[in-house]
Formats: C-alpha cells, sequence, structure tokens
C-alpha cells in the first residue's frame, strides 16, 4: 500500500473505498477476538493482485485506559 500512495498514480475513489471497507472489516473483526494492531500504518497494509488488503506486522498489543 506505502508504495502505491506514494506513487504519482491517483487511485480511483471507489478503490480507496474497498480498501477503507476492507481494512475497517479487519480492524472490526480483530477487535471483536479482543485482539488489537497497534501500529496501522500503510506499510503494514499490503495488497494482493486482486486488491484484496492483508493487515500485516502483527505485534501484543494491548490497550491501556487511563482515567
Amino acid at each position: 500500500m506505502e508504495e502505491r500512495l506514494q506513487s504519482n498514480y491517483k487511485l480511483p475513489k471507489c478503490l480507496l473505498n474497498f480498501y477503507a471497507l476492507q481494512l475497517l472489516s479487519a480492524v472490526n473483526t480483530l477487535h471483536k477476538r479482543n485482539l488489537y494492531h497497534g501500529h496501522i500504518r500503510s506499510s503494514n497494509v499490503l495488497l494482493t493482485s486482486l486488491d484484496f488488503l492483508i493487515l500485516a506486522d502483527f505485534a501484543s498489543y494491548k490497550p491501556t485506559y487511563l482515567n
């Protein structure tokens, strides 16, 4: 994803929406299983040749809540 974002190629809005939907769905699925990524960034988002998104580079991260 990082390489695609850094290129001068402008992504169509429908493709950006597709990526956003996949990313939100992945995060939602993780949170339902009490898993947290902790560091989502473009270099941790991989794309397949069919433009499916893969979330990579998981760390054991647990959110801390401060009062």
